[in-house]
């Protein structure tokens, strides 16, 4: 249900509480007859039609006033939900921005013999090598790929992807998620693309993907495939095929490696059914 819906009924029943207290204070002072008359063994016919009447009301108040109570929950929720995905996203533009001009810098030096050293914070000549015909790039070191953290709060999964001793670009990766049962590994989701249109991961900056899934979040342990390829500055290709395992439950480290049988099992997936 949208937040816009949940407001508009959180709205009437502030307004029909008031109007239902109101009406409750006022029936046992209307009739002069009592609510109940002690005359009549049967229970139901002891209660006067005024005391039935009220007896409604009160019970539309009980229901209005839960209601209401789960409505306030239910947008606290989604705000929350709302204002950490445009947080992300507003620091996923402002992270692409400063890499876009990081690469246009890098494209400029490269044309007058310079690099950026990244793990230096230098800027090195790049030397020729006439015996090969090629560019011998200097104190150039290779970009690992990987995923840091996996956390999860209200069915919103936060993925921290990083790039550890240099920048990676071009970058196109995929997730596949799995779960187990009795020991038996089972496909929930493939090929999710969480980082979009994000081509560009920077060296010492972790790069935030939300991922909301009610169904996943369903599951108190999660694997993931992390496959595909990207790119070193100068237009080395690497991939990466890496497995890790979340435990919702476990309060001391719910994500990490999976143990190797838990990655043989998710290999063994793939060969069975001939898929890559």
């Amino acid at each position: 249900m949208k937040e816009t819906t949940l407001e508009l009924y959180s709205t009437i029943f502030q307004y029909v509480i008031p109007v239902l207290q109101f009406i409750l204070l006022i029936i046992p002072f209307l009739g002069s007859r009592a609510m109940y008359d002690k005359r009549y063994s049967n229970l139901f016919k002891r209660i006067s039609g005024r005391g039935k009447v009220l007896f409604v009301f009160a019970l539309i108040l009980i229901f209005c006033t839960v209601g209401q109570s789960i409505l306030l929950n239910k947008i606290a929720v989604l705000n929350a939900v709302n204002a950490e995905k445009n947080l992300a996203r507003r620091d996923s533009l402002n992270r692409k921005k400063n890499e876009e001009q990081n690469l246009k810098v890098q494209e400029m030096l490269a044309k007058y013999g310079f690099s950026v050293d990244t793990k230096n914070d230098e800027i090195v000549k790049i030397l020729r090598d006439p015996n090969l015909r090629k560019l011998t790039i200097v104190n150039g070191e290779s970009p690992i790929l990987d995923i840091s953290d996996v956390s999860l709060k209200d069915n919103v999964f936060n993925f921290k992807f990083v790039s550890y001793d240099a920048s990676s670009y071009d970058v196109n990766v995929r997730i596949d998620v799995f779960t187990d049962n009795n020991q038996n590994i089972v496909l929930l989701k493939k090929d999710l693309n969480l980082l979009g249109d994000i081509k560009i991961i920077k060296k010492g900056f972790g790069t935030t993907a939300l991922h909301t899934s009610e169904y996943l979040a369903r599951y108190p342990i999660l694997f993931f495939r992390l496959l595909g390829g990207y790119k070193k500055y100068d237009g080395t290709a690497y991939t990466v095929q890496n497995y890790f395992i979340f435990n919702r439950d476990d309060n001391d480290k719910k994500f990490g490696q999976p143990q190797q049988f838990w990655v043989s099992k998710i290999k063994e997936y793939y060969e069975n059914r001939g898929l890559k």
